[in-house]
């Protein structure tokens, strides 16, 4: 069962010789009950954006499992993203 998913989005600006990060956004889903997002942040800097995320899952409202991830989107020198 998919608990929550996050996804990281990026602009950035391309020279032909580098590319900066513009702008960052994180949005996400939640779509089990006992799960609640914490925490869902991006970040900006040089060529990457960058999205961390904490959730946590609860059991009769203590939580008992946390998910820290970090997303990193990146665009390279010659404009690639990965």
């Amino acid at each position: 069962v998919k608990c929550a998913d996050a996804t990281i989005t990026g602009t950035f600006t391309y020279t032909g010789s580098s590319s900066t990060c513009t702008n960052a956004s994180i949005n996400y889903n939640i779509y089990v009950d006992n799960w609640k997002m914490k925490e869902a942040t991006a970040s900006k800097t040089d060529n990457k954006a960058i999205g961390n995320i904490i959730a946590k899952r609860y059991l009769l409202g203590i939580p008992v499992q946390t998910v820290d991830e970090t997303i990193t989107l990146t665009c390279s020198a010659n404009g690639t993203l990965s």
